[in-house]
């Protein structure tokens, strides 16, 4: 099981460059929310369990980006429901 702590992020780079270093992302990653979702789906599995921390701290310093992160991983879960990934408030 792995947490990732969103609530570090204070910008949108620093968050797209967060998720990029902790779910290991290719080196072509396009730091942006279509490329994020074009990558997830390109995985398709995780092979650990993965707990988005302090989701609640993303919403309040970067409304719009916690809200396209999240629907990203909804729309990935629903797709590829085998894999236990949880956002924490």
């Amino acid at each position: 099981m792995r947490n990732i702590d969103l609530g570090q992020a204070n910008s949108t780079k620093e968050l797209h460059q967060m998720l990029a270093s902790e779910l290991n992302f290719p080196d072509y990653y396009g730091e942006n929310w279509d490329a994020f979702d074009e990558v997830l789906n390109d995985l398709e599995y995780f092979k650990e369990s993965l707990i988005f921390l302090n989701y609640g701290l993303l919403l309040l310093k970067l409304p719009r980006d916690a809200k396209l992160f999240k629907k990203c991983i909804e729309e990935f879960l629903r797709q590829y429901p085998d894999n236990n990934i949880t956002i924490d408030n």
